[in-house]
């Protein structure tokens, strides 16, 4: 990482020590008249409310606007910042006031990729997750640091750029939570029947489905299905082994998919103790805790394993399987399961709440309709999202390398801007974006 930091600076730049460009600030305050920060990968910002927080509030370390604050742990790699305020923070932060470099210059030296690498690899630890950088260590670190205007002139090119780049990652963002919202209402209106031509039916004080034609049935599961279950429960990791059935775990299942990595095996013995979580071809499982609802359809390769704290429901010949897996993850279906009989939110979904959902029902050859119009647009939505995910992460990739090159002196900003660097290398990321999702 050396090599990247000194490598490619120009001449000009001249190489110093981090700790000739700091002071470390050690400064013990209180946070009753220094206001709590968090230091997070976005920057220093007041206390997050998901923080956790300390019963000694005389014990932190004084942050002045302008300081430089950096996690000193390797399990918060990059999350460091340029104050703008007076605060505290926990004692696990490093507090650098700059003394020979500009500050914001300094802002996106410090949080550069190349950077954050050559801090991890100036630390100490035992493994990687414990690993932690002293700034007794740190302040060892060689910079290449250009002259005051070259330095302003960097910071100023990448704070227009950056925002520019950020801008367009939240739209990106954006335009993903307006798909999975379309997804949503699409779903909604399919299980609502509200392409069928025939009368509907109002059902009062089902805000989740108001309406259904009046030639569908609303049963409940358990009347659909011949059996609602769940898989074991009862110290599963007792029938643990290295190779033997496959056992099927939350962990596993996602919303219309279930992903073998990550898999279990049990034994034959507990396999047959068991029998009764046996899944079958066609069956579909549920996620209990965590999320939810959350379902996919046991595929033919998985016929005959078994499966562990998940709701089992047994393949009918009622109801299409994979469309009662897409109406379990509807928020139809989430609105029925998420509250309990008193109103407050559940965090599980158990045995008695997946028996007693009420599930729309079709006749069996509309709902080979309304399950082949449903895997259309899933398919059209998950490719957009696909695709706008993918070059959400291409943007994420130049910006960080953008800042690298910038900070170390590869590129010249003013000639970098003015040939129209950023926009090339945007366009071609769209470019890539639309060829992704053309070929998906």
């Amino acid at each position: 990482m050396t090599e990247i930091m000194l490598g490619h600076a120009p001449s000009s730049w001249s190489v110093k020590r981090l700790g000739q460009l700091f002071r470390e600030r050690k400064e013990k305050v209180n946070d009753r008249e220094f206001p709590p920060l968090s230091v997070t990968k976005q920057g220093i910002v007041p206390q997050l409310d998901t923080a956790a927080k300390s019963d000694d509030s005389e014990n932190r370390k004084g942050v002045r606007a302008g300081d430089f604050v950096i996690n000193s742990r390797s399990d918060r790699k990059g999350s460091s910042g340029l104050s703008d305020r007076d605060g505290s923070v926990s004692l696990i932060n490093i507090v650098l006031e700059p003394c020979g470099v500009r500050p914001r210059f300094a802002h996106h030296l410090l949080r550069s990729p190349a950077f954050q690498e050559e801090f991890f690899r100036w630390g100490h630890g035992i493994v990687a997750d414990l690993w932690t950088t002293r700034y007794s260590e740190m302040k060892n670190i060689l910079l290449a640091i250009p002259g005051p205007d070259t330095q302003d002139a960097v910071a100023n090119f990448l704070d227009s750029e950056t925002a520019r780049i950020d801008a367009l990652i939240e739209k990106k963002e954006r335009l993903i939570e307006i798909s999975d919202d379309h997804w949503e209402r699409f779903a909604f209106d399919a299980f609502s029947g509200s392409a069928s031509p025939h009368k509907k039916i109002t059902f009062v004080g089902h805000d989740y489905l108001p309406e259904i034609p009046s030639h569908w049935t609303l049963p409940k599961l358990k009347y659909l299905s011949p059996q609602v279950t769940v898989g074991i429960v009862v110290t599963p990791a007792a029938y643990y082994v290295s190779d033997g059935i496959s056992a099927i775990r939350a962990t596993n299942i996602r919303p219309m998919n279930l992903r073998s990595d990550d898999m279990v095996f049990i034994s034959e013995r507990g396999h047959r103790i068991n029998s009764k979580s046996e899944i079958r071809s066609g069956d579909v499982l549920a996620v209990r805790t965590g999320q939810p609802g959350t379902a996919c359809v046991v595929p033919d390769s998985l016929d005959g394993a078994n499966c562990i704290d998940v709701i089992l429901i047994r393949k009918t010949k009622k109801y299409l399987s994979e469309l009662l897996a897409f109406f379990l993850n509807s928020n139809s279906a989430k609105a029925q399961y998420s509250k309990g009989s008193s109103g407050a939110i559940q965090q599980h979904f158990n045995v008695s709440t997946a028996g007693n959902l009420l599930v729309p029902t079709p006749p069996l050859e509309e709902q080979e309709a309304v399950l082949r119009t449903l895997r259309q647009e899933r398919e059209r939505v998950s490719k957009l999202i696909r695709a706008t995910a993918e070059s959400i992460s291409r943007l994420h990739e130049f910006r960080s390398s953008l800042i690298t090159a910038a900070v170390t002196g590869q590129i010249d900003v003013e000639s970098w801007g003015k040939h129209g660097g950023t926009d090339r290398r945007l366009d071609q990321i769209e470019r890539e974006m639309m060829q992704t999702e053309a070929r998906a």
